[in-house]
């Protein structure tokens, strides 16, 4: 994808209009030196064509982010599911843009662990992006040329709009898992760039299969009963309800049941809560709304989602997807009736019931089938005596075949 573009300097500094440059190495080339998946670098490259097709002066008026010059920002929505790289993916875009054009770049995000996040996977792969975080809720954010916004599906909200109009950049990639909105406000991007699926992930190898559980209930004392009554078959867990007065009312049962548990909201420190259950200090934690969004933990074994539709639920179940050697298959739990079983999104492996407190699977389970598999070894290894009846009926044909010889 060698071409040349133009790029228009930010007003604040630079010329008004940059000369025609060639990008050094092609973006397929950057994908390969980096390792991308197959998925990953389609989507980067289809990514910068949009950005490099053409000046930004060039945009029609009706499309894209409006600017305070009466223009628009060229803008690209990468849509990926949660686990497929899609902070890796902006940072390749990021270094390629910033390498050839020599942009600012600004990385936006409305929770601090999803810039910290980007930070790491930056200096992981050795990208050398020179980025500035900025909060979606900075009223006086620095001026960038690239504007890569995480969780993009918050660009339609009144700060972001606030933070455009200030930042005034000329490219803007937006990065999300689920670009829809419970207002409908329509997100302003070009060109969406849709990657692959959960599915193709989990059958490529690249996100874990997982087992699905129904209960009939989603009451807190019912949801924290079959928590606790049974933590070798859950594991590590992250439980997510409507409402605080719900989360604290499970939280409660949790504790006095002897389970390790932490509420983690808007004004705790969830950081450590966070730090806590990774190094296994902590069994469960509980939210409505923060671990939606920038909450990875491989070791995590099972989400409780609460019943919600298509988004929420993508944005819950999609926290536990990532690969673990301890925990090769993952578990989601919903209950009867919800408005999106998981299962319509992703095939689950397996399917269990809660029927009278029993436990009842939908067809075949791995545990099932690993039991067929012994029983069909210990017949072929058994040793069994042919019947005397038998024996001498082949000892009379034996005879009768070498009288007639």
């Amino acid at each position: 994808m060698d071409r040349a573009t133009s790029v228009e300097a930010h007003p604040s500094g630079g010329p008004t209009k940059a000369p025609k440059v060639d990008l050094p190495i092609g973006a397929g080339a950057v994908c390969q030196a980096f390792g991308a998946r197959v998925y990953q670098r389609e989507a980067i490259v289809d990514c910068l064509e949009h950005l490099l097709s053409a000046p930004a002066s060039d945009i029609a008026p009706s499309a894209g982010i409006a600017r305070t010059d009466g223009r628009r920002s060229h803008s690209v929505l990468i849509q990926s599911p949660t686990g497929s790289g899609k902070t890796f993916m902006g940072l390749v875009c990021a270094a390629v843009l910033q390498n050839a054009l020599g942009l600012r770049v600004g990385w936006c995000a409305g929770r601090r662990e999803l810039l910290r996040q980007a930070e790491r996977e930056n200096r992981k792969f050795g990208l050398g992006v020179e980025f500035t975080p900025i909060s979606m809720f900075d009223r006086e954010p620095p001026k960038v040329d690239l504007l890569v916004v995480d969780e993009a599906h918050h660009d339609g909200a009144m700060s972001m709009a606030t933070l455009h109009g200030v930042i005034d950049p000329t490219f803007v990639i937006g990065l999300t898992a689920t670009p829809f909105r419970r207002d409908r406000v329509k997100l302003c991007f070009e060109k969406t760039v849709r990657s692959c699926s959960i599915q193709r992930l989990v059958d490529d190898g690249f996100l874990s299969p997982y087992r699905h559980f129904t209960v009939p209930s989603w009451a807190p004392e019912d949801v924290a009963w079959q928590v606790a009554g049974d933590r070798a078959r859950w594991g590590q867990s992250l439980v997510f309800f409507h409402t605080r007065a719900q989360a604290q009312a499970c939280l409660a049962v949790l504790r006095a049941e002897g389970v390790r548990a932490e509420l983690v909201t808007g004004d705790s420190d969830r950081d450590a809560q966070i730090r806590a259950f990774e190094s296994g200090e902590v069994e469960v934690l509980i939210s409505m709304n923060v671990l939606t969004e920038g909450f990875d933990c491989p070791s995590l074994k099972t989400v409780f989602c609460r019943p919600s539709s298509r988004t929420p639920t993508v944005q819950m179940a999609g926290r536990v997807f990532r690969l673990h050697a301890a925990t090769p298959l993952k578990q989601i739990v919903q209950m009867r009736g919800s408005a999106m079983p998981f299962t319509r999104i992703v095939r689950p492996e397996e399917q269990h019931l809660l029927i009278d407190g029993q436990w009842r699977a939908l067809g075949a389970t791995r545990e099932l089938d690993a039991e067929i598999e012994q029983q069909r070894l210990r017949l072929a290894e058994a040793k069994v005596a042919m019947p005397k009846i038998i024996l001498r009926a082949r000892d009379r044909a034996r005879r009768r075949l070498l009288a007639i010889e």
